[in-house]
């Protein structure tokens, strides 16, 4: 199976951004920028989750930048994804993508925004 992501079309700016600037204010301003595109690694979990049965199940994605394992599990059967990344943008990319895929009913994908070492 496939999925379709989207991505940032120019990241290097971004990043070129982020590492400019001071630790405090990457956070403040850009976030953390290594999402807005695909990674390698995302494509070999997805089809590690393509050998599980994940038909109702709910499933956290943790860093999913822009979606190609959340997509892949709301499109194997998961009932519920949670989708959470540090960055914004991210996860705009994240729910516009799956919001375009049919194969996934409305509602599955909940994107939210999570940073792992918040005090939050």
């Amino acid at each position: 199976f496939n999925v379709t992501v989207w991505e940032l079309e120019k990241p290097s700016e971004l990043m070129q951004e982020w590492w400019a600037i001071d630790e405090d204010e990457r956070s403040a301003r850009v976030g953390d920028p290594f999402g807005v595109v695909s990674w390698p690694g995302s494509v070999v979990a997805s089809k590690l989750l393509s050998e599980e049965d994940l038909t109702n199940a709910t499933v956290l994605t943790l860093g999913a930048g822009v979606g190609v394992e959340t997509q892949a599990a709301a499109i194997l059967g998961a009932r519920h994804v949670v989708a959470t990344d540090i960055n914004p943008l991210t996860l705009k990319l994240l729910k516009f993508g799956a919001d375009c895929e049919e194969r996934i009913e409305d509602g599955v994908v909940e994107a939210m925004r999570f940073d792992l070492f918040s005090n939050d």
